[in-house]
């Protein structure tokens, strides 16, 4: 088994004993550009993944079949009338008060 020296690596990044005292461009851009390109590679993986799973597959390899499943639901046509004059008279009720009321605060601005 390979074993990583994390010391060796930092060293490529932070080679001076003040560490991050003094301003190393070269250093901060290898770091920069390094950090970047782990960044996409990762976002590149897991975008990969992803694709993968949507074009060959279901999402995620959870097959949905719920729509097949599922028991359709069947609704008394006078309980639809009534909730639908119920909602049709607490819009009127809405619309009226708009429309008979003035409002009690006016704008001084206008």
């Amino acid at each position: 088994m390979i074993k990583l020296d994390f010391k060796k690596i930092t060293r490529y990044f932070i080679y001076s004993d003040d560490r991050f005292a003094s301003l190393k461009p070269w250093r901060d851009w290898k770091i920069m550009i390094v950090g970047l390109l782990i960044f996409l590679a990762a976002a590149i993986i897991i975008d990969g993944y992803i694709f993968w799973e949507f074009k060959f597959g279901s999402p995620f390899g959870v097959n949905n079949d719920f729509a097949s499943e599922t028991k359709i639901l069947v609704l008394k046509k006078q309980s639809l009338e009534r909730i639908v004059k119920e909602l049709e008279g607490r819009e009127k009720m809405f619309n009226d008060v708009f429309s008979t009321s003035t409002p009690l605060v006016k704008d001084p601005s206008l």
